[in-house]
């Protein structure tokens, strides 16, 4: 723990990590600490003062680029923390406590999704952000809503605080995300409402009004309401699974397929399938339970995996699905959609480990749990999508809730292969083992060299990973 903490007393650091395996795919990336400060789990690139540099968004402030020393607030930045020091004194601390407290705090930030996007046609991006309100817990009965910030242009360069407007309450999952879902160019906020007072919710979308993006946007449900669906749900995504080319939404136990009108908000239809088991485990509820070779069960973790992603990996026609299996455990896999369906008519999948609990269950003898966030991008230029994704560390205080909570928060990409016999692998690379990820994974050009570069927050700070050229 002395190393971590010596680790994070600079606030901007500068190192070279190679990646694991020495081979012509190795990318190597220097890593620029922004903060060792505790704001967010979703940190988000885009160009917030137009000046053609991109900047990065964490929590309550943007750093601006090129070179990201300098930082402006966008909300008021209140939070902060008491810690003691060596000498038994107290200090005050900014931020949330993280890695810089003593690790037994739960609480979450008021971010967990970022997205900056021109939300009023103005020419000046705004930050969409999601999270739970500030200085509330929802499961006291609070609210997690949706907000987005309203970019003041000129002003962005000042102490000027940005203007927020709020547009959904009760916002359920972790894995929300807003996007163009039905193809007609007008994004929408794919998540959960959650039923206030009440337990559980429904999977659908939030639509903002397209002659005024402030007004409260209307929730369209597109699943039955199920007491199972809760304020931090882990497992959504969305892709066009059946390959009618309509984008279909899925999550941990299943995807809902989406119909040819919308008439009514009419439920779309679901398809069960258990995404989010591992290898010896069953569901019971919202838990995760391993069954030993005598059948009994052991708590694992809470039901439910990362952001899920949908490509037709193996060039087969029939679309497959990548995601972790578990936020608070291990796993991390591609499901292999099969074209035979069960006797229900019901899709089938095959589940493809890259990495689990134990090293010898893959090659390359690589371990992480708490792998809460992934990103699937083209990361070395090959024309293939690659697994960005980390360790989200100490997601629930450092206590014993998560496996190996304080082991080192590393950060990987798995390069995607397909080898001449038409197996898929995905190779891990080391891409940094002091930094881990959060509940969101940005990646993008950051520097404008046209290389894909990476950026994570989470309770050690923010990061970011600049893609070195060859």
């Amino acid at each position: 723990m002395n190393n971590y903490k010596k680790c994070l007393i600079a606030s901007l650091c500068l190192s070279i990590t190679p990646g694991l395996y020495a081979s012509d795919h190795a990318l190597e990336f220097t890593k620029i600490k922004l903060t060792d400060k505790f704001w967010t789990e979703a940190p988000a690139i885009g160009d917030i003062d137009r000046d053609g540099h991109m900047d990065i968004v964490v929590g309550p402030y943007w750093y601006r680029g090129p070179d990201f020393k300098k930082r402006y607030m966008i909300s008021a930045a209140t939070e902060t923390f008491e810690r003691t020091k060596a000498d038994g004194s107290q200090e005050t601390v900014e931020g949330f406590e993280g890695a810089l407290g003593a690790g037994k705090v739960t609480n979450n930030t008021d971010s967990h999704f970022t997205k900056i996007i021109d939300l009023n046609n103005d020419g000046w991006p705004d930050v969409l952000v999601v999270g739970m309100e500030p200085g509330q817990n929802p499961n006291q009965g609070s609210s997690v809503s949706a907000s987005w910030y309203e970019n003041p242009g000129r002003k962005a360069l000042t102490k000027h605080l940005w203007k927020r407007h709020l547009v959904a309450e009760n916002v359920g999952s972790f894995c929300v995300d807003f996007f163009d879902l039905f193809g007609d160019g007008a994004p929408v906020l794919l998540g959960m409402s959650i039923f206030a007072g009440m337990p559980g919710g429904q999977v659908g979308y939030f639509k903002p009004d397209g002659s005024d993006a402030s007004k409260l946007w209307i929730f369209h449900p597109i699943s039955a309401p199920s007491d199972e669906y809760h304020w931090f749900e882990h497992g959504l995504g969305h892709g066009d699974v059946n390959g009618d080319g309509r984008i279909d939404v899925l999550a941990s136990d299943g995807w809902w397929e989406q119909p040819e009108s919308h008439e009514h908000d009419v439920l779309w239809t679901f398809h069960p399938f258990p995404f989010a088991l591992g290898p010896g485990q069953i569901r019971q509820g919202v838990l995760l339970f391993d069954i030993d070779a005598d059948g009994r069960p052991s708590f694992s973790s809470v039901y439910g995996g990362s952001q899920m992603y949908v490509q037709d990996l193996n060039r087969d026609g029939f679309p497959d699905v990548i995601m972790s299996l578990a936020a608070h455990g291990y796993g991390l896999a591609w499901w292999e959609q099969l074209k035979d369906r069960d006797r229900f008519g019901n899709t089938q999948f095959k589940r493809h480990i890259i990495i689990n609990k134990k090293p010898s269950e893959n090659k390359y003898g690589v371990v992480m749990t708490e792998m809460q966030a992934i990103a699937f991008e083209d990361l070395d230029g090959d024309g293939l999508k690659d697994i960005v994704t980390g360790k989200r560390f100490w997601s629930h205080g450092g206590g014993d809730i998560d496996p190996e909570s304080s082991a080192p928060a590393t950060l990987y990409w798995f390069k995607q292969t397909r080898n001449a016999d038409g197996i898929v692998e995905f190779i891990p690379y080391l891409v940094d083992n002091d930094s881990g990820a959060g509940a969101q994974i940005a990646v993008g050009d950051v520097n404008g060299d046209g290389r894909p570069d990476i950026v994570v927050a989470n309770k050690k700070g923010a990061f970011v990973f600049i893609q070195k050229k060859p």
